[in-house]
């Protein structure tokens, strides 16, 4: 209803990239053994959510200079139940005494998905919590969420989540802290945080929890934990067709039960939708870039980072590739493209 009766003007361009996109997706793996039923309908599910969504947005989102901050209190629900889920699921299967290693890692799976993609999407929601930091007069109150956010990820063990959490943490602080209208307040909570934060680490190596709380980070270390041996299998598999890839289930059937993403997102591509699903994928990337550049402000420049952040993520990962993120990932392109308009 709302789609027909709220029509606003959408563009063209972002309408065009975003479906030649979602044409590499269901082509992939077309013309080879591997194009069944249960491939397409992966392939289905992608494309639906991501065209899906950026098409019912297009039309109906208008421009409105609250857009980001109402998309921002999302994130910042969004992440919080996220992070209550986590907690949920270690109060509910933790035992005390063990330790948190691989084998605890392995037994955090939400509903909705694996721990490594539960952190590395509250990371990708990240940069929003910040803008609000930034804009709103009482955004000091928003670090809180923020560090919801890190324990949140911290707790589901992902490295590559918890690198980039750090990363978006440590450079928009530094931007709240010496940019902006709220400046003073945002030092002091800053400094007032980092007071906190070795005290408590003190706390826990005296009483021996940090040994405990990092176990699976120590024993872990720089090990790739197979996903070497994973692109190398996947690459294998783009020789069989280069041209349309493979799709997206020919690696977990071939495997039979294992995981059918490669934790890259390039490589995700190159198997799956092949040379032709890999360029559509790159003049995409080129198509945001240039989106988030052509006008400069806070806002969209907190967006670009929102996007920024997943392609940094998805050198390990291939988080693009998740139904939700897509639905999250749709709508920061359309706030970008609603961003340029008079």
């Amino acid at each position: 209803y709302r789609l027909f009766a709220r029509r606003v003007q959408c563009k063209k361009a972002g309408l065009f990239f975003v479906a030649l996109l979602c044409a590499a997706l269901l082509l992939g793996g077309i013309f080879t053994k591997h194009y069944t039923l249960s491939n397409v309908a992966l392939a289905v599910g992608y494309t639906g959510s991501l065209f899906g969504s950026y098409l019912f947005f297009a039309f109906t989102m208008e421009k409105r200079e609250d857009n980001l901050v109402y998309f921002a209190r999302i994130c910042v629900v969004a992440i919080c139940m996220m992070t209550l889920q986590v907690g949920e699921m270690y109060l509910r299967l933790y035992e005390k005494g063990t330790p948190l290693d691989w084998e605890w890692k392995e037994r955090i799976i939400l509903g909705w998905s694996l721990s490594n993609m539960v952190g590395e999407m509250i990371v990708f929601l990240l940069p929003a919590v910040f803008y609000l930091i930034y804009k709103e007069a009482k955004g000091y109150l928003y670090w809180l969420v923020v560090v919801v956010a890190v324990l949140g990820v911290y707790f589901t063990f992902g490295r590559n989540a918890l690198l980039w959490c750090a990363v978006v943490v440590v450079a928009c602080s530094l931007v709240n802290c010496f940019i902006g209208e709220h400046k003073k307040i945002n030092r002091f909570v800053v400094a007032a945080a980092m007071v906190v934060l070795l005290g408590c680490l003190l706390l826990l190596w005296q009483t021996g929890y940090l040994k405990k709380i990092t176990v699976f980070f120590v024993e872990t270390g720089f090990q790739d934990r197979g996903r070497i041996a994973l692109w190398k299998e996947h690459l294998s598999l783009f020789k069989e067709s280069p041209a349309f890839g493979v799709g997206f289930k020919a690696y977990h059937n071939i495997m039979q039960g294992r995981e059918h993403n490669a934790h890259n997102n390039l490589l995700q591509m190159l198997t799956s939708t092949g040379v032709v699903g890999l360029v559509l994928y790159l003049i995409h990337r080129v198509y945001t870039v240039k989106l988030i550049l052509k006008k400069r402000t806070p806002e969209r420049f907190v967006l670009g980072g929102c996007i920024a952040v997943s392609v940094l993520i998805g050198i390990l990962s291939s988080l693009f590739f998740h139904i939700y993120f897509m639905v999250y990932y749709s709508i920061v392109l359309l706030l970008l493209e609603k961003s340029l308009d008079e």
